[in-house]
Parts: C-alpha cells; structure tokens; sequence
C-alpha cells in the first residue's frame, strides 16, 4: 500500500459576529498562519461572516489557492475549507438539531449546522475531508448548583445523539 502524507489543521476561529473579541484581527493574524506553508488542507470553523472567509481566501490564496465555504442556514453554516489541492466536489448535511432560537447569544440556530465533505484530488488519489461544528449545547451554569449541571448533560447527551447517528449514514455513503 502507498501511503500519503498530509499536514491537515482544524480549526475554531470563534468568528461570531458582535459577540468575539478583536475578530477582525483574529482572522489576519490566522490568515497570515495559513498562509506559512506549514499546512495542505485547512479545516476552519465559526467563519460566520462572508467577509471572513474571503479575507482568509485572500490572505492565503498563494498556498492554499482552492476553497470551500458551506452556505447553510440563515448566517451559513460556518464551516471553511482552505486546500493545496483542488476540491473536485463539495457535499453538505444539515442536521435537524441545532440549537435553539431563544439562546440567541449561542447562534446555533441561526446558522444551519451540519458536516461538510470536500474531495480533494491530491495527485492521483482522492482525500474526503470531512469538517463540522457541533451545536453549543455544552453551556454549564455552575452557579445554579449541581442538580441543573445533570439536567444539561442529560439534554447534552440526547441532542448530540440526534445529531450523530444521521451523520454516521452520511460518513458511510460517500
């Protein structure tokens, strides 16, 4: 068997707008990483706006010149892939989990999370790069004691069982 060696990075640049920190210089300064040559394939999440990700696709179009941004949802889905190699085909699925409209402040509902697949043709072989961003649900109020804490893992665990099983049939189909 030939083997392939690959520098693959993923990535959350936690690009929510309004809500992160100095987000604009986080994606020059994460640009300006991607653009070292270090890495073949990029996989980034919470690129949330379209400004985003084409400041990234043109701080690193000399290394990485084939892209990928998964639109989804009512602000995207938030997933960019960057590439060395072309991406020859693209394929997205949503997931019917995701998040809620009253937690405004997480932004999952608003942007249609699921997992994209880029194939990527490097020389005469074919990589599928799978990249997704799951759901936040993960919040954890501590301050309401430990009673609360439980209740929220047990929803944590039964959303991200919704969320995964579905997924596992994507993985096994293409």
């Amino acid at each position: 068997m030939v083997s392939l060696e690959l520098s693959v990075l993923t990535l959350n640049v936690w690009g929510i707008p309004f809500v992160s920190s100095d987000r604009a210089e986080r994606m020059q300064h994460i640009g300006k990483e991607l653009s070292s040559g270090k890495y073949d394939i990029v996989s980034l999440q919470e690129v949330w706006t379209e400004k985003d990700s084409m400041v990234l696709q043109e701080l690193t179009k000399a290394i990485l010149p084939y892209a990928h941004y998964f639109y989804s949802g009512v602000i995207g889905a938030g997933l960019l892939v960057l590439s060395k190699f072309p991406i020859v085909s693209t394929l997205f699925h949503s997931w019917t989990v995701n998040g809620y409209c009253h937690r405004i402040q997480h932004a999952d509902w608003f942007g249609g999370k699921g997992v994209g697949m880029c194939r990527i043709r490097v020389g005469d072989r074919y990589v599928h790069l799978y990249n997704a961003h799951v759901s936040i649900f993960t919040t954890i109020f501590f301050f309401f004691g430990k009673l609360l804490f439980w209740k929220m893992t047990e929803v944590l665990v039964f959303e991200r069982m919704l969320t995964f099983f579905p997924t596992t049939d994507f993985f096994f189909q293409n």
